[in-house]
């Protein structure tokens, strides 16, 4: 476990780029100036377009929480890339502790930086940023965390090194697949599956999940991830987003339609109306057409 002090810190990783994030926090009524540093291992952020960053519709559920008057004593955000939404979280909601994690030092040392760069008037009594998998430190340092916060990828990793560049759309397997049930796998719900099942031995007695799913999958296959992995579930917000990184991301699920024979939904961006399949999306987009998927925040707890 690595534990980060709380103060600010000019410390720098090496081939970063700053980038200006204030008009993100007042796009979403965050009174608050910003700056981070970015490089290869974290998430691209294109402020010329935020209603289709992952960050926005985090946001947005957040604030929705706050708007419940909902108080998470400690936060933990999995997978934090560049430590926006940790900013953002520690805004607005003001925890006590609030933890950080990645599986990769060079991503979670930025994360740290811009955390403890971007404080404001609040400083969380404690602040950890831990290296791994999923929620599996917390579970280990018998961290339980009142809310647990994750944006994950869905497409398995084929390639030889995971650590070497950024994969933020792929990730990395270290179970047994027959531990997941084949329906999940099958429809690239398997990390989501694994995570949901991890983050509940972390939750304090009433804690919540709030997980961003691209809801590409049939509906049912959806509540029964929820059901299998004993949870309840809401939905706090809802849009269509453009596809990022959609050569990557569209070729892997045009792949698991051909491998498995499922069918998953996509839009053409200017037609949210017609759903079409990820084969079809992804000639329509190496034809230049955008292509958009529709995104939840749900927020979830415990049943059993």
């Amino acid at each position: 476990m690595q534990t980060v002090a709380l103060q600010s810190t000019k410390k720098q990783v090496s081939k970063t780029i700053e980038l200006d994030i204030t008009p993100l926090f007042r796009k979403m009524g965050i009174r608050k100036h910003a700056k981070i540093i970015c490089n290869k291992h974290t998430y691209p952020l294109n402020l010329a377009d935020l209603k289709n960053e992952w960050i926005y519709f985090a946001i947005k559920g957040f604030q929705k929480l706050k708007a419940e008057k909902q108080k998470f004593k400690t936060i933990a955000i999995i997978g934090t890339g560049s430590g926006i939404d940790a900013i953002a979280a520690n805004e607005l909601f003001h925890p006590e502790t609030l933890v950080i994690t990645d599986i990769h030092q060079q991503a979670l040392k930025i994360a740290s930086v811009n955390f403890l760069n971007n404080l404001g008037s609040h400083k969380p009594k404690e602040f950890l940023a831990l290296k791994g998998n999923l929620c599996d430190l917390l579970i280990q340092q018998k961290i339980k965390a009142d809310l647990i916060y994750a944006n994950l990828p869905n497409i398995p990793f084929q390639g030889k090194d995971i650590l070497e560049d950024i994969y933020t759309s792929t990730f990395f397997e270290e179970w047994e697949q027959q531990t997941v049930p084949a329906v999940f796998r099958e429809h690239l719900l398997e990390l989501q599956y694994q995570f949901l099942k991890n983050a509940k031995k972390a939750l304090a007695p009433k804690g919540k999940i709030l997980v961003s799913v691209g809801t590409r999958v049939p509906e049912k296959t959806l509540v029964k991830l929820f059901e299998k992995t004993g949870l309840r579930h809401s939905t706090l917000v809802t849009g269509l987003k453009l596809q990022s990184q959609a050569d990557e991301v569209l070729s892997g699920y045009a792949q698991a339609e051909r491998k498995f024979g499922v069918r998953f939904k996509f839009y053409k961006y200017s037609d949210q109306k017609r759903s079409i399949t990820a084969t079809q999306a992804l000639k329509l987009h190496q034809q230049g057409v955008p292509i958009g998927h529709t995104l939840r925040l749900i927020i979830t707890e415990r049943v059993n």
